[in-house]
């Protein structure tokens, strides 16, 4: 029964990595910095690379994108997946 309400708690609100992500790449979007549909993570990341930003802008995007990278398409613990959204959350506010 609890199983079923935590299921169903996390199929309505959608996936928090995947909305964290969502955030990076609108937020990267009012740079000028559009995701293309058919791009993932690595490509996202080498194509920001090559964009106007500080250094430690380049060094969060690079971060932001690894990490989003290897829980999403990892098999992390649950507590590692709460650390990497903490840090993920931190640093959205470096990407900018």
């Amino acid at each position: 029964m609890a199983g079923g309400l935590v299921w169903w708690r996390q199929a309505r609100q959608g996936d928090p990595l995947d909305a964290l992500y969502a955030q990076f790449c609108r937020q990267q979007a009012r740079r000028g910095y559009s995701r293309a549909p058919h791009e993932g993570p690595h490509g996202y990341a080498a194509r920001l690379a090559a964009g106007k930003a500080t250094q430690e802008a380049h060094a969060a995007i690079a971060q932001f994108l690894a990490i989003y990278a290897a829980m999403k398409y990892g098999n992390a613990h649950p507590d590692e997946q709460l650390r990497a959204r903490r840090s993920l959350r931190r640093l959205l506010t470096q990407c900018r």
